[in-house]
């Protein structure tokens, strides 16, 4: 590696050293409910930009289930119209969320 792009690699680090420091201390100032709001974690910021992304774990991380509810949840509000451009009736929201609409390859785990 050449003196100059040693010294831009150097550069480069720093900025985003420095900018994380400014993020966080901003961050700080915030109340713990902003906080949680953002995603962000208290506990992960106060031990430095060492604990960078600072992200709380989410529920939907911790519980799988409850992804599928959301999705249960967010399919059931639709009218009949949108779900029949979804290729789905009513009846078969449940079962297109935990095991997918035929003809269609799951890619993601939830439809």
């Amino acid at each position: 590696m050449t003196l100059f792009r040693r010294m831009l690699h150097n550069y480069e680090n720093f900025m985003i050293r420095k900018g994380r420091e400014e993020a966080r201390h901003i961050l700080l100032t915030r109340s713990d409910r902003a906080l949680e709001d953002l995603g962000f974690s208290r506990y992960l910021l106060e031990s430095g930009i060492e604990a960078w992304p600072w992200s709380a774990p989410s529920e939907d991380s911790v519980n799988p289930l409850s992804q599928k509810q959301q999705a249960i949840t967010e399919l059931k509000a639709l009218d009949d119209k949108d779900l029949q451009d979804l290729g789905i009736s009513r009846g078969q929201i449940v079962e297109s969320v935990e095991h997918g609409r035929e003809g269609i390859e799951q890619e993601r785990k939830v439809a």
